[in-house]
């Protein structure tokens, strides 16, 4: 029993001190949204689900996160589902090809607490993609929304 628990520990020890994230990479949405109504603003982002699977529903629960913005500044960051064996560059072309617009659902809360709820397309071409790749780094794609006025 001793020699299993010994093992068990070293093995556990191995792996976190050795294993690596492989492929698992940053997807960072960035932009602005313009709102002359809401005080407080949420948005909802596709994740990596929604761009590598073609045939994904658009308003899957695993196909979005949900961000607080807490200025009109979009900057948030998730990291893929799975890993990937894909170069940036690469990344960006399936992220093309599989989607022609991405949704987005913005709600925007005034002062008196009234929620104002708007789904927005960006056409895929109409977004700017940035890939980094960087040795013995996380792959990150950088997707530039724009400004976005609701």
């Amino acid at each position: 029993m001793k020699t299993i628990l010994t093992l068990s520990i070293i093995l556990l020890f191995v792996q976190s001190s050795f294993g690596q994230a492989c492929g698992v990479y940053e997807l960072t949405y960035i932009g602005s949204v313009s709102s002359k109504s809401g005080k407080k603003t949420t948005i909802k982002l596709p994740s990596t689900l929604f761009f590598h699977i073609s045939s994904k529903k658009e308003k899957s629960k695993t196909s979005f996160y949900d961000f607080n913005l807490k200025s009109s500044k979009i900057k948030s960051t998730i990291q893929s589902h799975l890993t990937s064996i894909y170069t940036s560059n690469e990344l960006i072309t399936l992220y093309k090809s599989n989607r022609d617009f991405i949704p987005l659902l913005i709600t925007t809360i005034d002062e008196n607490g009234n929620g104002n709820v708007q789904s927005l397309k960006i056409l895929i071409k109409n977004l700017k993609f940035k890939g980094i790749d960087k040795p013995n780094k996380m792959t990150q794609i950088i997707i530039d929304l724009g400004k976005i006025k609701i």
